[in-house]
């Protein structure tokens, strides 16, 4: 692969069944505050959070990102959840990336939602040395100040939080082992969600505005989400 070493890349998870103008803002607000060279939409192909649901073939969900982002050239995918015949465990991604992106700095872009269970990840404590992880507040959360020590962790135990640093001043944690950073920033929330628009196609309502039109058009063609 001809690419650039010692690079800042991101990567945004999701099924992204579809994906949506908030997967896009985003990863567009995260590319810009963390000076991030690209951001790669990474598409799981067995999310075990969502096992049993009926599940868009890899195929089609490509395309729509694809055509989600074809104008902005800071936007990549990475296939590698959709090439595995495992469920997506991030750990598990994160250690195949680690070694796929060898000299190039990781940040994990996630919600903060998923960091307060952050805990209840498969060996959760093994994400940090991976990557940094960068959480996206939403406006719910501008309660959270960053004055105390208690208010940068989740239901974390004592043993895990002494694994961490606090920078007070940059409002964010250092692995101690790693040197790796859990970031906080606040982005703009769209108040999107891929079901509810899901659930517009099946009830026949309009889902315009929600998306780009290159993605509805791919719904259309294929007559997703009807059942």
């Amino acid at each position: 692969m001809d690419r650039s070493v010692n690079r800042k890349i991101g990567f945004l998870g999701g099924t992204f069944d579809p994906i949506h103008y908030g997967h896009l803002r985003l990863a567009e607000e995260a590319y810009f505050t963390f000076n991030l060279e690209r951001v790669y939409f990474l598409p799981s192909k067995i999310p075990p959070h969502k096992l049993g649901r009926k599940i868009t073939s890899p195929g089609i969900r490509i395309q729509i990102i694809r055509a989600a982002i074809e104008d902005n050239f800071n936007f990549d995918i990475e296939t590698h959840d959709l090439d595995i015949d495992r469920p997506s465990y991030t750990v598990d991604t994160l250690r195949d990336l680690r070694e796929k992106y060898s000299g190039d700095e990781i940040f994990f872009i996630i919600g903060m939602d998923s960091f307060k269970n952050l805990h209840t990840w498969k060996n959760f404590m093994e994400l940090f040395p991976l990557a940094n992880f960068v959480v996206a507040r939403r406006p719910r959360h501008s309660t959270i100040l960053f004055e105390k020590r208690e208010e940068f962790f989740p239901p974390f135990d004592e043993k895990t939080i002494e694994e961490f640093e606090v920078d007070f001043k940059k409002r964010k944690l250092i692995h101690k082992k790693s040197g790796n950073s859990i970031l906080f920033f606040d982005f703009t929330l769209l108040e999107i969600s891929s079901s509810e628009i899901r659930k517009n196609v099946r009830e026949g309502k309009s889902i315009k505005y929600l998306l780009p039109d290159a993605v509805i058009e791919i719904i259309e063609k294929n007559s997703l989400y009807m059942e």
